[in-house]
Formats: structure tokens, sequence, C-alpha cells
């Protein structure tokens, strides 16, 4: 997080969901450089507590110390939109490669991800208004989209999910769960959950303070070196070190190369009625989104409000935004795309606008790293898909830190050595700043192009098809 947490721009009422959060320093576990920790971890958001969790299930008496910068749930645990999905960003990548009884094994851990996080909320007693709907992926606006969603349910295919894991609805039946128009049809996948973030954040850091976990919050770590780090300048020793801090390894420079912060931009209306619901449809609180490029997610909050965010900007040099603000140009394009989907909604009111950095691993690919000749462990690359990830990125590291041979630590995301030796690096600034810029603009010109109408055919069909290109190849 952070090295100063005073530096950061943070109106308390932005984001919908940090106002559950406990956001005082504890003064519970003051920090003494007398004691030793068995695990140190830096980060306080689902990477850090998850770990922290199934470290404290796995061995009760380990003494496990959250140092964050901030408070928990500070970062991109408590700003993203809210899905739990049971897959991993960049999967098909690397999926079809595999044998098949590998890859029988990566997809059982990744579409058991969303069970997995029912069940420890099931027996820890962790609100965090779970609606198991499953994801729309709709192709509406313009026909473009349909061959984006068809691409995408392929390419699935080709990973060995099935079609009980991922199917296409036809536009009557995509309709009678979502009231778009113009649509094209799309996909449905079970493995996808609503929640609140905030909520499951501040659940999992109650129930890890009650297995023993010490957290240090408003304590930013300013040096990492094997079996020590130091804190408000005092140094901490620990027999193992989990960088769980993703979009802000930035901070720590010798991450800097291998994690890319993108803004994201979200807003939360004000809790609308049952007959604007009832011509939007959702009625099972399935999350969706449609096939821009631009990325975009929503899903109906268990007090009704609509949430729909996009992905934002990169700011030069890598450093994640200080300003959790959303400007008035991105609430514009949010309520631009909400117009388009729901022309009810072109001048719904938003109650709650925010930003917030998510991390993206160089092929789009997360990861779960252990060293064992330094203790030092590394978790991230979720690529804005980390309210799942994180728990199967966790489990596999505590696996590591143990030395313990299973499925997790067979599976292709799991790593031994350091970033430096693995991670395929960013390519240098003013590179990275020119090449997203770049990017970017092409997306929205597609957008724009594929939008209107009076653009030739043949036109559409070429930008688009450049953007799935670059959109593939590069984010």
């Amino acid at each position: 997080m952070p090295a100063n947490p005073s530096s950061v721009i943070y109106p308390a009422d932005a984001c919908y969901w940090q106002q559950v959060l406990d956001q005082q320093p504890s003064q519970a576990n003051p920090i003494s450089s007398a004691r030793t920790h068995d695990v140190a971890i830096i980060g306080g958001g689902f990477s850090g507590l998850w770990t922290a969790y199934y470290l404290k299930k796995r061995a009760a008496d380990l003494s496990v110390a959250v140092f964050e910068a901030y408070h928990c749930g500070f970062g991109a645990s408590g700003r993203n939109g809210g899905w739990l999905m049971g897959n991993l960003a960049g999967e098909h990548h690397w999926m079809p490669s595999l044998a098949l009884p590998e890859q029988d094994s990566a997809r059982r851990l990744i579409t058991g991800i969303v069970d997995e996080i029912k069940n420890v909320c099931a027996t820890e007693d962790i609100n965090c208004d779970l609606a198991h709907g499953g994801t729309l992926y709709i192709a509406a606006r313009y026909p473009e989209q349909e061959v984006t969603q068809r691409s995408m349910l392929q390419e699935l295919h080709d990973c060995g999910y099935r079609e009980d894991d991922y199917r296409w609805l036809s536009p009557s039946e995509m309709q009678q769960q979502v009231h778009v128009a113009p649509c094209y049809g799309g996909v449905f996948t079970p493995h996808t959950a609503a929640i609140h973030p905030g909520k499951l954040v501040q659940g999992l850091l109650d129930t890890v303070k009650n297995l023993g976990v010490d957290i240090h919050d408003f304590s930013p770590v300013e040096r990492v070196s094997d079996r020590s780090i130091v804190v408000r300048g005092q140094p901490i020793a620990a027999d193992i070190i989990v960088n769980a801090t993703e979009a802000y390894d930035p901070f720590q420079p010798n991450h800097r190369p291998y994690n890319l912060p993108l803004q994201s931009q979200i807003a939360s209306t004000v809790p609308l009625s049952e007959s604007q619901w009832q011509q939007i449809g959702i009625a099972k609180r399935q999350t969706f989104a449609e096939a821009s490029k631009l990325v975009t997610y929503a899903q109906r909050t268990a007090d009704n409000r609509l949430v729909f965010g996009t992905r934002g900007n990169y700011r030069f040099g890598g450093h994640p935004s200080p300003q959790f603000q959303l400007a008035p140009q991105g609430q514009h394009d949010i309520r631009s795309l909400i117009g388009s989907l729901f022309p009810s909604l072109r001048d719904v009111e938003f109650s709650h606008t925010w930003t917030g950095s998510l991390g993206l691993a160089k092929s789009d690919t997360p990861y779960s790293i252990f060293d064992p000749h330094s203790g030092q462990g590394w978790l991230g690359g979720y690529g804005g898909e980390g309210v799942g990830a994180t728990n199967l990125m966790a489990r596999t590291l505590v696996d590591q830190i143990f030395h313990e041979s299973t499925e997790r630590t067979q599976a292709p995301w799991a790593k031994q050595g350091t970033p430096r030796q693995i991670l395929r690096r960013w390519e240098p600034e003013p590179l990275r700043w020119i090449g997203y810029k770049s990017i970017r603009w092409l997306l929205q010109h597609e957008e724009q192009a594929c939008e209107n109408r009076n653009t030739s055919e043949w036109y559409r069909r070429l930008i688009s098809r450049i953007a799935e290109f670059i959109n593939k190849t590069f984010l």
C-alpha cells in the first residue's frame, strides 16, 4: 500500500463498499521489534487476509501478522465490482496446452473457488450479501459484440469447459434474464456470485483476528529483506514474508516492472424501485457484462442498487492513483453506457462514484510464487478478477509454505523462485504509457465506430478485428 498514507486523497464516502469497513487505526497490537513472527504478511486486502486465514487454519500456533499501510480493504479488495468469479484471468493462454489430467485438475480448482468461499462464509458466519446467480456475458448495442462473445465461448471450450460451465444463450433466452435491446445473445456461466466486497473484507478481518492473527493497520512496510521487514523504523524478524500488495507493488521498487497498475471506474446508483428492476431484469442478482473492449461489469446489490464499472486509465510511471473520487468524465462515460443498455436509466442518480487500482501481470495470468531460500512469497496478477482468484492463490501459497505437494502446487500458477526469475517484465517508461494510451485510444475508436450505424460495415469489422487482436495480445 502507499508508503505515505497521509498523501492519499480519500473522501470517506466516495466508495459504496468502503462504508462498512473499520477505518480506524488498531491499537490492540502495537509493533514490537523484540518479537519474531513465523509469517509476516504485507498487505491487508483479500490476498493477505486469505493467506492469514488458511495459515492459522493449518497451524493454529503459528505467529502470523498482517501489516497494512492504511486500513484493511483500502485497495482493490474494497473498490471492485463485487464479482466473485470461478475463473482466472488469462487462463485461455495456457489451459489448452495442458495434458488432459492437468487440465481437468486446473478447471476443477478454478471453478471450485465460489463454493470454497461460500463454505468459509457459512463456517465463519460471514454475511457478505452473496448471491450465486451466475454471470451473463451479453452481446448488445452492436452486432460485432456477438463475434466477440462467440470467440470467448470457443476459447473457453478449447480450455475443456463444457456446456454446463459456459453455454450460449439465444437473444430471446438472454432477454428473459436481462432486458437489453438490441440483444444478439451471449454466454451464461454459473461460476460467479455477486457479493458485497467490503463486508467480505470485514468478515475475514474479524475472523482472522479471532484466530489470533496480529493486525497492524496504518503501518506501511518501509523495507523488505530476507527474513525481516522494517515498519515505522523498526526491524521485525519473520521466517516467512508474504508480499500481498498486488496493484500496489510499485511502492516496492523491486516489484515495479512486474505489475501494471490500471485504474477502474465504478459508480453505484441510488436504490432502484421494483418497477425499475422489472424493466432491467436481473431478478436473481446475476452479474452481467457486455462485450465492450473497454471492459464493463455490473451487479444488482442486496439493497437494489446498480453497481456499474469500466476499466479506466494508466498513470505514467506505473503508480496507483492516490485520488479515489471518479472524475466527471468517468462519471459521464459510465452514465452513457448505462443509458445505452437501459434507456430508462439514462438520467439515474449516482449515490457513489469511485476509482481503484488493479494489477495486470504481463500475459494476464495470476501467480503464487514462493522462494524457499529467502522465505518470501508473492501473490498477484489478478487482472481485475481478484475477488475469487486471491482465495485460490492464497491456498496455493500456504501449501507451498508448508512444502506440501498438492493439486494446487502442481498447477500452472504455482511457481518456485522469485518474480525476477519467473515473471515477464513490462516495457520501461515511456513505452508503457505510450502503449497503453495508444491501445485505449484504439479501443475507444472501435467502440464509437461500431456503435455508429452510419459507419460502413467493412470498416466496423476491420476495426473490431484489430481491436480484438490488440486486446488479447497486449491486455
